[in-house]
Formats: C-alpha cells, structure tokens, sequence
C-alpha cells in the first residue's frame, strides 16, 4: 500500500489556514477495496499547530521588528534592482538560528521550512 498523495495545495490566506486535497489510492472504509479513488479536504489551522506558551509567540507578543525597516532603508534601492527579501524576515531567520543554536544558514533555511513554529 502506498500512502495517499498530494494533488494540490492551496496558499494559506492571512497566514492562518492551509487547505490539501489527497488522492486516497485505497479506500479503508469497512475494509472495502476497490479502484476507484476517494478525494478529501484536510482542514488544518496552524494557530492549533503551534503550542500557546512557545517562546516565538512570546517574543512576537513584546518585540515589534518593524523598527528594522527604519533602520535599513538607505541600505535599499526604491526604483533598480530585484526586489528583495523582507529585511524583518531576513532577521527574523537570523534570530531563530540563534536562539535555537542553528550555525549553518543552509540548515536554517532547512529547518525553517519544515517547522510551523518558525
């Protein structure tokens, strides 16, 4: 048996929700089995996902980063260039590799994506 697979996956809206769809490849209702395929909506709200009490949501509740913007915006170019990566999440990267012992910015960028939390 082969676990079901992801057909297609939603862009979280406002950060709060992610919508997947799954293609079933057997059906486990009453222990039937039969080719047809079964679809279903996985609803999952990351404020769940992540513990009340973790430090992150502690620290985003007294820290405003916005202050960074103020302090870096000499250091960009308004009208050339690509546009860059948000300084406050470049920070914020840099922060959590921090304070969670992360040396390696590949790691970081590693563990970043695979931990909601982050």
């Amino acid at each position: 048996m082969q676990p079901p697979r992801l057909l297609t996956k939603s862009p979280p809206k406002g950060g709060d929700f992610v919508y997947c769809c799954f293609e079933n490849p057997y059906n486990t209702g009453m222990l039937r089995r039969d080719n047809t395929t079964q679809l279903g909506m996985e609803f999952v709200c990351i404020e769940e996902l992540v513990p009340k009490d973790h430090l992150l949501r502690k620290i985003d509740k007294v820290i405003d980063f916005e202050f960074i913007h103020d302090k870096v915006k000499d250091l960009y170019c308004a009208d050339n260039g690509r546009p860059a990566v948000d300084p406050v999440v470049l920070f914020k990267m840099l922060f959590i590799g921090y304070l969670f012992g992360i040396r390696s910015e590949r790691q970081l960028i590693r563990e970043i994506e695979v931990n909601l939390a982050y």
